[in-house]
């Protein structure tokens, strides 16, 4: 099965953002700079396969904020204005220029607006649920509390916090759909991946599969204490047909599909 892979806006805002520089002084490094890199470079080495893909929407929004982004990690070294002012400046240049260069290796595929529009609404029900299955899933001490007693009684405290920390784990994807909504571009994102899948299907002799490869916890599953919580991912896959995961993870299934 060949592979192409959306990049999400995280990702190549998170491939973007880094710049060093001697005569500044302010180096910057995002935190997933080098797991979204790494998948770049692939997209670069295998670059007559174009197998990474871009949209408008992506492209757009991530030009829009680099600038942020590139201000908050330099905002967590500089504390003096004029210096970071000075050192914006240049390290934003540096940024987009990265960016554009990595935009330019992407495929950029183009999308019909109706048909997004329709795999929207799909995308919004989904969402939609999720939020409710969240508000309405059982507080995890409780599962937690049930799953300890029925354990043997010299094991229960032993037992208690693994349950906690794993039922914690297990819903931390739902909760972090009400502690920060997803957005309407997110949505959006989503749709136009659905569209393009369909795309692929009609049109890609021996079979095509697209990923979208992302940080964002509304997509990939999320990583805490060493657990992987991915309620949302999964049900992204039953309704949508997408598979999501992070940068690192999404570069596996490319080196997979290649060798078999």
């Amino acid at each position: 099965m060949r592979h192409r892979v959306l990049v999400d806006t995280c990702v190549l805002v998170a491939a973007s953002t880094y710049s060093v520089s001697e005569e500044i002084g302010v180096p910057i490094k995002h935190q997933f700079y080098d797991e979204c890199a790494g998948l770049m470079a692939i997209f670069e080495r295998e670059l007559s396969k174009r197998i990474g893909v871009i949209t408008v929407t992506v492209e757009n929004e991530a030009f829009s904020v680099l600038g942020q982004v590139v201000r908050g990690e330099l905002g967590k070294k500089v504390a003096d204005r004029r210096r970071l002012f000075e050192a914006l400046s240049f390290c934003l240049n540096a940024c987009e220029d990265r960016m554009a260069r990595l935009s330019a290796m992407l495929l950029r595929e183009p999308v019909l607006e109706t048909e997004c529009q329709k795999h929207f609404v799909t995308v919004s029900r989904m969402y939609a649920d999720m939020e409710d299955l969240a508000r309405e899933t059982l507080p995890p001490e409780q599962v937690a509390e049930a799953l300890t007693m029925a354990a043997p009684r010299k094991f229960r405290r032993v037992v208690s916090q693994i349950y906690r920390d794993q039922e914690w784990a297990a819903r931390e994807q739902l909760a972090r759909l009400i502690t920060k909504p997803v957005e309407e571009s997110d949505k959006k994102i989503l749709a136009e991946a659905m569209y393009l899948q369909s795309v692929y299907r009609e049109t890609e002799r021996g079979g095509m599969e697209l990923l979208l490869a992302s940080t964002d916890h509304h997509f990939s599953p999320v990583r805490w204490l060493g657990l992987e919580s991915r309620p949302v991912t999964d049900e992204i896959k039953a309704r949508c047909g997408i598979t999501c995961d992070w940068p690192g993870r999404i570069a596996e299934y490319i080196k997979k599909g290649s060798s078999s």
